[in-house]
């Protein structure tokens, strides 16, 4: 009867471990892919989805200001608050919910004499010269006509947006970093060399 009892609570422990190491953490998923905030700073944010708990993880060295909440359970909006970015460098730090990783993304100041110039991508299909009194020419692949255009840059995103009368094109700065941008046209991803023409 002994021997029995041993046996049985034996088995109960060997249960019980079995049952904690068969647990999987819940898998969430985010509104969007990565988070960037302009250099400028503030606030911006993202939503997690799942069930169960969750908590955010940063680097030692975090350069990210705040982030609200940093724990809970289920359904959240995360909100990322950053300061001025006073490098002229694209930032990026991962961050970590529960084990998944997260990007958060802060672009550099973009003043106007940065983008002035003229600038093609490898493929010669794309052509822009920012002007500047902030005019622009743009030869595109992906229009029938070159195109004559004032620009602005638009927040708190680094867009610059040229503006033809008829059409209007976005050309989203992700990174510029000397004579190399990392950019997007109206979506379709572009990386930009400045050169002499």
């Amino acid at each position: 009867m002994k021997l029995k009892s041993i046996f049985l609570a034996a088995l109960a422990v060997l249960s019980i471990y079995s049952c904690e190491k068969g647990e999987k953490q819940s898998i969430f998923t985010f509104s969007v892919p990565s988070l960037t905030i302009s250099g400028n700073g503030g606030e911006d944010s993202f939503k997690i989805k799942g069930d169960g708990d969750w908590k955010i993880t940063t680097v030692a060295d975090s350069w990210i200001k705040n982030i609200t909440p940093t724990s809970g359970n289920g359904n959240a909006t995360i909100t990322v608050e950053l300061d001025k970015n006073e490098t002229n460098e694209t930032k990026t730090e991962i961050i970590s919910i529960n084990d998944q990783e997260f990007r958060i993304i802060q672009t550099p100041i973009l003043e106007i004499g940065s983008i002035v110039g003229y600038w093609e991508d490898a493929t010669g299909k794309f052509k822009f010269t920012f002007n500047e009194d902030l005019t622009c020419k743009a030869d595109m692949s992906m229009m029938p006509a070159p195109l004559d255009a004032t620009y602005k840059i638009d927040s708190p995103l680094i867009i610059i947006t040229l503006d033809g009368g008829v059409v209007k094109i976005k050309v989203t700065v992700n990174s510029l970093e000397g004579d190399k941008m990392n950019a997007s046209v109206n979506g379709q991803p572009l990386d930009l060399t400045r050169k002499v023409k």
